[in-house]
């Protein structure tokens, strides 16, 4: 009976949190042109940055990219 109850919850909130991400993606840039500060913008609640995982990845990589392009100039 508990184990149901906790299904159940955990689908509710599963489908109210569904149209959030997908709003989130489509405000989010093409992750192949887009800067870090573009995420950082995107994904800052009140002073954190807290990145979907999908995204976290591949802002850490464009993060590494643009800190080499510093050092080489």
């Amino acid at each position: 009976m508990c184990s149901h109850l906790f299904f159940r919850a955990s689908f509710v909130l599963f489908f109210l949190f569904l149209p959030i991400w997908q709003r989130v993606e489509e405000l989010a840039p093409d992750m192949e042109v887009a800067d870090d500060s573009v995420y950082q913008k995107l994904f800052t609640v009140s002073g954190h940055q807290q990145l979907p995982p999908k995204f976290a990845l591949r802002a850490i990589s464009i993060r590494a990219q643009n800190m080499s392009k510093e050092e080489d100039s």
